[in-house]
């Protein structure tokens, strides 16, 4: 009898080391261990008095543990299996937001991922990404869930407000279980209806980025899983953030570049001044009208920034002259698409570009330069550049031809569509003239003029 108690209480020992290194893998807390070694051990004491006294078999003791064991463990499996679900909920989130919150010169779409994802992670009845301005210390909407955006996007609080800087030690979350019990904070929101407040600082490389809050209609409080989700959620995307924004500084850094070499070309020949920008202005309206994903259309913008590039290897006496060019000159200007384009093969950045400069004086029928390319054969960069270029020129008019008005020049690309320009690019600009958005004829070629006769 003694014997099958002690290797009952063996068993009993081994299975608790075993519960307790499963436990603290999977992190259930200590007070859960405690409890339910407590019970084993009650039990265990129990089952000896009871054989000691006579009162049971060695074998209905035996029985009794083993209920015990099954009730404990049965006790300790729904905290188990919450705290991997728990676990694993947090897991996913942090996979998820690497995977998906992907650094982009769009700051907007980044910052709605963000908040779809505080959706997904926690439940909330509204949220909120507030943005620092770290000249003026303060906060601004930038993305909304629940909120109007437009209603509330000029609305600003200092970080410095004495009802920020009571609740927030400048560290770790801003917790507000019950905005009603501060009235100064609650005088901050711009919705009424909210009851609690959790703001989440976002701050990456040691610089606060901003808050990514989120509220609630009730007094309450976050769990503390759900505030270690959102704490790492905040963490990522303030590293997101911060490389868009350097993304998009060198973006315009390498557009500005680009600008200032499309303005070398515009030097000697003050009737194109300022030509290359405008174009530009069309053809990123024209990709975008017919949803070109946000990479393409910069690309687009720079083909057309350069697409006179070659201009720089044509002698100023064609490229200044009044009238209409000869035979011989006409073929030296057509020469400046290819002179672009071996240029452009040679910068590394740029050269995924140069097929766009070489074609762009591709007709849709075919019967345009250096290559006769037909249709869709020709670049789609090339194609938009082509009737952003033509607009351009037929509403600031040259030398040898009258500016014509923007409702003549869409005339006129209609009657050349399928034949010099690709339709589906024309029925674009038809659009966005009917709608008021091309840039209004510039009268810059008038002035150089005019300059240029004086």
């Amino acid at each position: 009898m003694v014997a099958t108690i002690l290797a009952v209480v063996s068993s009993l020992a081994l299975l608790a080391v075993l519960i307790f290194d499963t436990s603290r893998r999977r992190g259930v807390s200590l007070h859960l261990l405690l409890r339910g070694a407590g019970v084993l051990l009650l039990a265990t004491a129990l089952a000896s008095g009871l054989v000691a006294g006579g009162m049971v078999t060695a074998e209905a003791a035996f029985l009794t543990l083993a209920l015990a064991v099954v009730l404990v463990i049965a006790a300790s499996l729904p905290a188990v299996v919450s705290s991997e679900e728990r676990r694993d909920k947090q897991l996913l989130l942090t996979r998820t937001a690497a995977t998906i919150l992907v650094p982009t010169t769009e700051l907007q779409p980044l910052l709605e991922r963000v908040l779809d994802l505080a959706h997904a992670s926690v439940h909330v009845d509204s949220s909120s990404i507030m943005l620092l301005a770290p000249e003026t210390r303060q906060l601004r909407f930038a993305a909304t869930r629940g909120l109007d955006l437009t209603r509330v996007r000029s609305y600003a609080v200092s970080l410095d407000n004495p009802a920020i800087a009571q609740l927030w030690g400048g560290q770790g979350p801003l917790v507000v279980p019950d905005v009603q019990a501060e009235p100064a904070f609650r005088r901050l929101l711009v919705r009424a209806d909210l009851r609690s407040f959790f703001g989440m600082p976002m701050v990456a490389r040691g610089t606060l980025v901003g808050f990514l809050n989120v509220h609630r209609t009730r007094p309450s409080l976050l769990s503390p899983d759900d505030l270690q989700a959102l704490t790492v959620l905040a963490a990522q995307a303030a590293s997101a953030i911060l490389t868009s924004r350097l993304y998009a500084d060198l973006q315009r850094r390498y557009l500005d570049t680009i600008s200032a070499l499309a303005s070398a070309v515009e030097v000697n020949d003050p009737f194109t001044l300022g030509h290359c920008r405008r174009v530009a202005q069309v053809a990123r309206l024209l990709a975008q009208e017919i949803n070109l994903d946000h990479g393409t259309v910069e690309q687009v913008e720079v083909v057309a920034l350069l697409h006179d590039v070659g201009k720089l290897g044509v002698g100023d006496a064609v490229l200044r002259k009044l009238g209409r060019l000869t035979p011989e000159e006409a073929q030296t200007m057509r020469s400046h698409a290819q002179l672009g384009a071996a240029v452009l093969r040679d910068v590394e950045a740029l050269r995924d570009i140069a097929p766009s400069i070489l074609h762009h004086h591709e007709r849709w029928d075919g019967t345009g330069y250096p290559s006769g390319l037909r249709g869709t054969a020709t670049p789609l960069a090339a194609r938009l550049v082509a009737v952003a270029d033509a607009y351009e020129v037929m509403t600031a008019g040259r030398p040898y031809r009258q500016a014509r008005s923007a409702v003549d020049a869409v005339e006129e690309a209609k009657r050349m569509a399928g034949r010099q320009f690709d339709p589906t690019v024309v029925d674009a600009l038809v659009r966005l003239h009917e709608r008021g958005e091309l840039p209004p004829p510039s009268g810059l070629a008038d002035e150089a003029r005019q300059s240029a006769a004086s």
